[in-house]
């Protein structure tokens, strides 16, 4: 999120009410879309990826489809064994439909009584990435 402050910036065009992620206020700005990048040369993130856009423009369609031009862009700059991190707000179904994720409910017999999910992320790599976790928060995704 991008804000503006003063009486200029009321002029510029495609402003749109955004939240302003310090205060929790609503306010005049624009969104804004960035993916940083970690590389075994550098060490500080590289910024890979940037766009700044309004909600209120004729193309905008959602914020989750701005959301997927930035992974679509990953994956056809970077090999799909790149590992990525998500900060929160990404454990929405349109992220995992992207990452082809399937969340399975798993059994153990030694621990009968703790609930597991089997997390499946294909399309990474030859072969899938598999997390077992206990964290409900995922079941709702099965």
């Amino acid at each position: 999120m991008l804000k503006h402050k003063g009486d200029c910036s009321s002029k510029l065009e495609g402003l749109c009410r955004v939240r302003d992620g310090s205060t929790g206020e609503l306010t005049d700005g624009y969104w804004y879309a960035g993916v940083s990048a970690l590389t075994s040369e550098q060490k500080q993130p590289i910024p890979v990826y940037s766009r700044i856009y309004s909600s209120v423009e004729k193309d905008y369609t959602s914020n989750n489809t701005e959301t997927l031009k930035s992974l679509k862009f990953l994956s056809s700059h970077f090999p799909k064994t790149t590992s990525r991190a998500l900060d929160r707000g990404y454990d929405s179904g349109y992220v995992f439909d992207y990452f082809k994720i399937s969340i399975v409910p798993v059994a153990l017999p030694d621990y009968p009584d703790v609930k597991l999910n089997l997390v499946i992320c294909n399309g990474l790599g030859k072969d899938p990435l598999l997390l077992l976790t206990n964290q409900l928060a995922l079941a709702g995704w099965c």
